[in-house]
């Protein structure tokens, strides 16, 4: 009986703080329940977070390419000004041109042409008749490779 000594008193001392509590105006138990959840603990809530931009699935450029002439196409003048954003689709991913490699998987490339669809190009840096290929746009490691397109 000795152990349930202070369990009892304690439970005593709860029950006179609820008395007094339930006893005391409105005012002052507004002002201690204030007190006592200033004690407790504050959980830190997380930052509200910015909902990721995603492309659209884009729309297919629908253009038998060979994969030899890409990789000829290459344009060393024009992936170097893409890297350093002079030469870059207007939305990337927007239009796109998958090509059927022989020996490995297809690959995916951002298009734009020289006609202004889907390009930027402040230095004025196209050629007439071109369609441009992106692999990596937005990026230092850009390339870009131009195949000849009618219009």
């Amino acid at each position: 009986m000795t152990r349930d000594r202070p369990l009892a008193r304690l439970l005593a001392a709860l029950a006179l703080a609820a008395g007094a509590l339930a006893a005391a105006a409105p005012a002052d138990a507004q002002q201690v329940r204030r007190q006592m959840q200033a004690e407790l603990p504050r959980l830190q809530t997380p930052q509200p977070h910015e909902i990721p931009r995603f492309d659209s699935l884009g729309t297919r450029i629908l253009n038998r390419i060979d994969p030899q002439a890409v990789r000829q196409g290459l344009s060393q003048r024009l992936s170097t000004a893409c890297a350093l954003g002079q030469f870059n689709q207007a939305k990337r991913g927007r239009y796109f041109i998958v090509v059927e490699a022989p020996d490995g998987p297809a690959k995916r490339y951002g298009f734009a042409g020289s006609n202004g669809l889907n390009l930027r190009d402040p230095k004025n840096l196209r050629g007439p008749n071109q369609g441009y290929l992106f692999d990596l746009d937005g990026s230092s490691d850009c390339e870009v490779y131009v195949t000849p397109i009618q219009w």
